[in-house]
This record gives structure tokens, sequence and C-alpha cells, in this order.
């Protein structure tokens, strides 16, 4: 099957209808053979608890339920670009750019859909480096349009065959994940990876697109103690609930919300997942920033005391660019 890219060619909203449960297996069983790290996903809910260290044997695949299948990407070969762009215009002129500079790569690398005009391109790629993303860019709709790329240092799943949501599937344009082993799939050179962002980001700015600045940047991983007992969450069902209560039932059900405590403007509503974790309690982990939100009260407080001792130390050091007394 061709691999060629049409600048108006999009996935089409098909209605999914139920399979049988050896039929979902047998997707799953054909994906890791495939050389993935395939996992069980329940659509855009996302995978079933204990995901990162599921087996994903035979025995393990027989057992498994859900309608959509999932790759992990820790301690894989796997690189991702995912164009989170939803405007035609501003999608063809990031494929034009990317097949123009990378022509190897965009004639063979996977097209992953959603149901939408978003575009994952999967490839391969050995580098050190961890999930980055362009700036964020305005849109015409509620999410800003976005470029960033995963490799196999990120502990994240990807959503790679099957159903999405009502009325959305994940597909492919061209050959599909079922039809192309990992080892077949090209490579994107580790030294460009840092001049495709920046070159994704030329082209927004040259359509003229309004950059969208944040006051605080934060790096996926990060921690930030922001959360107080009264601030109040809007759930993805427009409950509205006191952090307080919400932590009551964190880690006994699966809570999604919005992101309105520290992003007003956000209208996603499952964007935040809500846990509960250990000693730290609640836990509001933000899908699309990648950074956990914790109690305020547990931010790591200097002791007033050993920073007073510690300059007092250093005020007695002598640095080999002193001179002698």
């Amino acid at each position: 099957m061709s691999n060629q890219y049409h600048p108006g060619q999009t996935a089409q909203a098909i209605p999914l209808q139920p399979k049988p449960a050896h039929e979902y297996r047998k997707i799953w069983r054909k994906i890791r053979d495939n050389g993935y790290d395939v996992i069980p996903l329940r659509g855009r809910d996302g995978p079933f608890r204990g995901w990162p260290k599921q087996p994903n044997d035979d025995e393990s695949i027989e057992r498994w339920s859900g309608k959509t299948a999932g790759i992990r990407m820790f301690g894989s070969s796997c690189f991702i670009i995912d164009l989170d762009v939803r405007d035609l215009d501003v999608r063809q002129a990031l494929m034009r750019c990317l097949a123009q500079r990378w022509p190897d790569f965009m004639a063979q690398c996977l097209r992953r859909t959603s149901g939408s005009t978003t575009l994952a391109l999967i490839g391969q790629c050995a580098t050190a480096r961890k999930r980055r993303w362009t700036a964020r860019f305005k849109s015409k709709e509620d999410k800003p349009h976005l470029v960033e790329y995963f490799t196999g240092n990120d502990k994240r799943y990807v959503a790679v065959h099957g159903y999405h949501s009502p009325g959305r599937i994940y597909g492919y344009q061209g050959r599909s994940i079922l039809e192309a082993p990992l080892e077949s799939l090209p490579w994107f050179p580790e030294i460009d990876i840092p001049s495709m962002i920046g070159e994704c980001e030329q082209v927004m700015v040259k359509l003229g697109l309004e950059q969208i600045k944040t006051e605080h940047a934060h790096l996926p991983g990060d921690r930030v103690y922001d959360l107080k007992p009264d601030d109040v969450m809007v759930l993805s069902d427009g409950e509205h609930i006191k952090l307080s209560e919400l932590e009551k039932r964190a880690g006994v059900t699966r809570i999604k919300g919005y992101a309105n405590i520290w992003d007003k403007a956000s209208k996603t509503r499952d964007r935040v997942l809500v846990n509960h974790s250990g000693g730290a309690g609640l836990t509001l982990w933000d899908t699309k920033t990648g950074v956990s939100h914790r109690w305020e009260s547990l931010s790591p407080a200097e002791d007033p005391e050993l920073q007073k001792q510690l300059r007092e130390l250093m005020a007695d050091v002598k640095h080999p660019w002193e001179g002698g007394r």
C-alpha cells in the first residue's frame, strides 16, 4: 500500500463496530510480534492500572480487555513526531517543511491519525533526549497548535490502533502498524531533532500565528506545589468540588477533570487525571504539560537556620580567583 501523503487527506470518522474479544487479541499480538511494546487501552480514557509493567506475553493478552492498542515508548527505538494541529493549512505547511527537509524519513514513516486532522509520524531514532515541543500558537479552536516529539526515554504510552471515542478511530494514511515491523521504519537523524522543532516553529511564525506566552514554564515530570484545600476543580461531568473533598475520592475511582485551577482558559474536560500518591496525598497530573500538581503545604521549604549557617560557612571560604590575605 502506498505511503504517499496527500495534503487534503484526513481520516474518516467511522463508527467502530464492536469486535469479538479474539479479534482484539489478534491485533494486540500482531503489533507485539511486529516489535512494538504493546498494551491495551480503553480508547481515549487511557490504559489500565499498572500499565508501565504490564506483561504482553500470549497468556497475559488472553486476559486483556479494551478496544484499543497502545505502545510503551520507554526502552524502545520508537520516535514519534506528533503534529497536534487541526487547521488544514497549517498542517499542510508543516508537512511540506518536514518532507523537504527529511524526505527519506517522511517517505517511509507511519502516519497515524485519530479521526481528525492531527497526525503522529512514527519512525525510529537513537537518542538520549526526552519529550520536547514547540511553542504553542493560537488557533481558531480551543486547543493551540503544537508539535512535539516522544522518544524511547519517555515513560509514556501512545495509542496506535482501534477505538478513540464514539465515532472516531485511530487509523493510518498509507500502511498501518499492523503491516510495518518496527525494524522496517526509517531512522530520524538524532542531530536534527532540535532543528526539526525549530523549523516547525518557524513555519507557524511565517504563517502569522500568534505565540501563546506562558508565565511559568515547567518541564514534563516537574512537580509544582500550588494546590490549596479550598481550590475548586471542575470534574469532567461538570461537578465543582473542593480539593479537600476530592482527595477523599482520589485513588478509589478513575477521575478526570479540567485544568481550571492553573489554566483558566482551558476547555478540555479530561485534561487532568486525579491520583493519590502515598504521603503526597492528592496529585493532579496535567496530561497536556506532563506536570504533577501537589499540595502547596508540601513544598520543600528552606530551613532558615540552615541557610544562615551556609551563608556563614561560605563567608569563610577562599575561592581560587581571590587573592591572598
